[in-house]
């Protein structure tokens, strides 16, 4: 299950996903194309790639106004710009 907030950024959405604990650890579903549809994003994501950078690094993403980034953070934090 996923909760989906709008931001201030228009187009950009915060998706939240459930993460579901037991005594084995912890499981989270990172896409599910049935609950995304559900809250109105139709979007078709072709590939998921993560990456793991070590501290200080400064990543860049790169896109056109016909990319979906899914952006997700594994472990730590991260600061996100949207230019």
């Amino acid at each position: 299950m996923i909760t989906v907030e709008k931001t201030q950024l228009p187009g950009v959405l915060l998706i939240k996903p459930s993460i579901f604990e037991d005594f084995r650890g912890e499981y989270v579903e990172t896409y599910n194309e049935k609950e995304y549809t559900q809250h109105g994003i139709d979007i078709k994501f072709i590939q998921d790639d993560i990456s793991v950078s070590a501290r200080y690094v400064l990543r860049g993403m790169h896109g056109d106004e016909n990319t979906w980034k899914l952006v997700s953070c594994m472990y730590g934090n991260f600061y996100l710009a949207v230019i």
